[in-house]
């Protein structure tokens, strides 16, 4: 009888350990969390207006600026030459005197969605990237920018 009773029980706890390991990785799976580090990411990026679109891929390369900051609503807009890029904070107005230390950036060139990356100070995620020309313009348009702002 007792050892009846000790393989029924090793059975549930076989089956319950199963079930949550599968409920687990089902989570993980859904969520597109893979490990401590993508966890983390996870929950900053959330805290994003457009952060969960992204997250999910809801949000793609090649999209319509117009569509996009009309579902999401920009914190800041700066315009480089043919590019430009929206700004996004977790903590919105900004504190006077405030640095914010952490962000979500989507660039545009004509109109059309190329880059959308979030960074803070321990973490980051990049969920599409330009390409290599796409950048080497983007860059000549910052410095340019910079280089009018210093004055020189």
């Amino acid at each position: 009888m007792r050892g009846l009773l000790a393989r029924r029980w090793f059975r549930l706890l076989s089956a319950g350990v199963a079930v949550l390991c599968l409920a687990a990785l089902s989570a993980c799976w859904y969520c597109r969390v893979w490990s401590y580090e993508d966890y983390r990411t996870f929950r900053e990026v959330r805290a994003y207006p457009a952060g969960e679109d992204l997250w999910f891929g809801r949000v793609k390369a090649g999209e319509d600026l117009q569509a996009f900051t009309a579902a999401h609503p920009p914190h800041r807009v700066r315009r480089l030459g043919e590019f430009t890029v929206l700004t996004y904070y977790s903590v919105w107005p900004l504190p006077p005197s405030a640095i914010p230390m952490e962000s979500l950036s989507v660039v545009a060139s004509s109109g059309r969605l190329v880059h959308a990356a979030a960074a803070g100070c321990t973490w980051h995620r990049v969920f599409f990237a330009m390409s290599p020309d796409e950048q080497a313009a983007f860059d000549e348009e910052y410095e340019q920018h910079w280089a009018q702002r210093k004055g020189g």
